[in-house]
């Protein structure tokens, strides 16, 4: 995920396929016994979900998980059908599931990520699905179901399913679809929300990720999902108040998705095309996909798609028929970063990428699913298009600047509604970048959002900004990184907040701020830190050893750091321990990062020198600091530290 620091705008203003997989087996009496003890066979043909994958992709996951097949993993096959009139879904899955784990299984939790903000206290016109029923088709019979949780139902068993059994499961389940607010995609009522100024605001955990907003519906993990098991349990624990809303295991996909016929409908998978209903009022979508993580469905009566090719790689991007400019601005972000990061990072590992427009609201500029991501459709259209009472009284006090400056003899800050209108597109053109390096962080490479949030974004982030210097060159580049990354440390420390360690769980964090602060705007420039230890060639060399020794695992910021020092032999293994201990596991940010408290960086960094120098003494005049108003505007945000 790419959270925004959107309330900078609105202080500016004030200022090809695998084949599939054979499962032969030679009929000796030897080979036979082998069979009797090996798992059944699946009644499941993996082939058509295959297609997908980019060819050799099957052959290094089984080697990377050590499966004797890609069957082996876990299979939802899905029917999930859209009311949007009633702003509802109901769903059933089939789900192939094999006991991996070496211990008998007494029960199969479902987590369901979807009523994260309920059970954390959010109100409830919140998204809320429920299991209905559960039933074995083959293996252990179903015992009885138990609700937990509002994120957690328990399916147990008659009988324990064994290490190396099958289960046949039907799951059935039905939900409600959150409306948010008319005019979330504007960036300036993104910004009150931020700010905690606007009554729209968000439910915990809630970043519109199953709901309904400008028309389009956004329905990512709506599904009740098997929880990973890790340590040698399953990880059913608790949500947490924002980051991501979980992190799953690799899994196929089958999904038939229907909607009313005007609705275009696409996924995180491999689209098929639509197919009518008998009486025409409604269509089915179906989708496939292999070696996944989530599902994710976007749909709307007013979507178009563009499109792209990278190779084998189809890229397309997907939005509203208006922001088509701001389409084409994420397509062609998507088609140069993912050229980049494979250069980088190695291939990726599907014959399709999806960029989705999507209400995302609560300060999310974007959100990253294996396949697909989708950035907020704020993003889509500069702000002085903005139609909102906010947008409108930017434009008046741009307008009334001018006559403040020179009653001062000052010049008010140069650009107005036309650099905030750049300064979105750059962040348009960053988070996106972000959101497609999440294809290998922690799409690819797996890790745990809630416990080790060190991992992934800090390296989205510095993965980010390095396409940044490619694609404006090096000084411009390390501009815009510190823009998206540093200033939400500078934001922070100037409303007072505390340097943090990196390295623990989100629930250690006590505000959204501190969070985006510490993970996203300290945290990446350790890989910056050290390049200048060890040189930019050696740093990329240990980071591509990193993702191919671990793709398609879940793994921790020691194994990632072992592996990186694995590639660059015992001189840089003197360097990355002791620097990750600094960055990752101390309180040196101000040091490190050359930030203090007064607001010096974040003023200068959005404005230039000489407007933080007219800046400052225009508000001298009124008697106060750059860093007074940036706590009375924002103070909200730093409730709890």
């Amino acid at each position: 995920m790419k959270r925004l620091s959107i309330y900078l705008i609105t202080a500016a203003a004030l200022l090809a396929a695998c084949k599939g997989e054979t499962e032969a087996r030679k009929s000796s009496p030897r080979a036979a016994s082998r069979k009797a003890k090996a798992p059944a066979p699946p009644a499941y043909d993996v082939t058509p979900l295959t297609r997908m994958l980019r060819p050799g992709v099957a052959m290094e996951l089984r080697r990377q998980l050590k499966v004797r097949s890609i069957v082996d993993l876990p299979f939802y096959d899905i029917k999930l059908e859209l009311v949007p009139m009633e702003a509802r879904l109901q769903g059933s899955y089939v789900l192939y599931y094999l006991n991996r784990t070496r211990k008998s299984v007494r029960s199969l939790p479902l987590l369901l990520h979807a009523n994260t903000p309920r059970e954390l206290g959010g109100p409830s016109s919140s998204s809320l699905v429920e299991v209905k029923s559960a039933r074995s088709l083959s293996g252990p019979a179903v015992k009885g179901l138990k609700k937990k949780r509002l994120t957690l139902v328990q399916v147990n068993l008659a009988a324990p399913l064994k290490p190396g059994a099958r289960i046949k499961l039907e799951v059935k389940f039905s939900g409600t679809i959150r409306r948010l607010p008319p005019g979330q995609n504007d960036v300036f009522s993104q910004a009150l929300s931020s700010m905690g100024m606007s009554g729209s605001g968000m439910a915990a955990s809630d970043y519109g990720l199953l709901a309904v907003g400008d028309g389009i519906i956004t329905m990512a993990s709506a599904f009740p999902v098997v929880a990973p098991h890790r340590g040698g349990k399953f990880d059913n624990s608790p949500p947490t108040r924002f980051g991501d809303l979980a992190y799953n295991e690799i899994c196929n996909f089958r999904a038939r998705i229907t909607a009313p016929a005007d609705f275009k409908v696409v996924t995180n998978l491999l689209d098929g095309e639509p197919k009518k209903s008998a009486d025409g009022a409604r269509v089915t979508y179906t989708a496939v996909g292999a070696a996944n993580r989530d599902l994710v469905v976007v749909a709307g009566r007013d979507l178009v798609r563009q499109k792209a090719q990278l190779g084998p790689v189809t890229i397309y991007s997907t939005h509203k028929a208006r922001d088509a400019r701001g389409g084409k601005l994420v397509l062609d972000t998507v088609k140069k970063s993912l050229d980049f990061f494979q250069q980088r990072f190695g291939p990726y590992p599907f014959v399709e990428l999806e960029a989705a427009e999507a209400t995302l609201v609560g300060g999310a500029g974007g959100v990253e699913f294996p396949g697909l991501v989708l950035v907020a459709g704020m993003l889509y259209r500069p702000p002085s298009q903005s139609g909102s009472p906010m947008g409108r009284l930017m434009k008046m006090l741009g307008g009334l600047g001018g006559a403040l400056g020179g009653a001062g003899g000052l010049k008010p800050p140069p650009g107005g509604m036309q650099m905030m209108d750049k300064m979105l597109a750059d962040m348009t053109v960053f988070t996106t970048a972000h959101e497609v390096a999440h294809q290998y962080f922690a799409g690819l490479v797996g890790s745990d959002c809630r416990q080790e949030p060190a991992l992934d974004e800090p390296l989205a982030q510095y993965a980010a900004g390095e396409y940044m210097k490619l694609d404006r060159g090096d000084a411009e580049g390390q501009r815009l990184m510190d823009m998206n990354a540093k200033l939400n440390y500078g934001v922070y420390r100037l409303m007072g907040g505390k340097d943090r360690k990196v390295a623990q769980p989100v629930k250690n964090f006590p505000s959204p701020i501190s969070y985006a602060a510490i993970v996203y705007g300290k945290a990446p420039y350790f890989y910056l830190a050290l390049e200048k230890k060890l040189g930019k060639k050696l740093v990329q060399k240990a980071v591509r050893r990193a993702v191919d020794d671990n793709r398609y695992k879940i793994i921790t910021l020691d194994r990632w750091l072992r592996s990186m020092e694995a590639a660059v032999g015992p001189k840089g293994r003197k360097v990355i321990r002791p620097l990750a201990k600094r960055w990752f596991y101390s309180k040196n940010g101000d040091a490190d990062l050359g930030v203090d408290d007064s607001g010096d960086l974040v003023l200068e960094t959005i404005m230039g020198k000489q407007a933080l120098v007219d800046f400052k003494q225009s508000m001298a005049l009124l008697g106060m600091k750059p860093r007074d108003l940036f706590r009375m505007l924002m103070g909200k945000m730093m409730q709890g530290e």
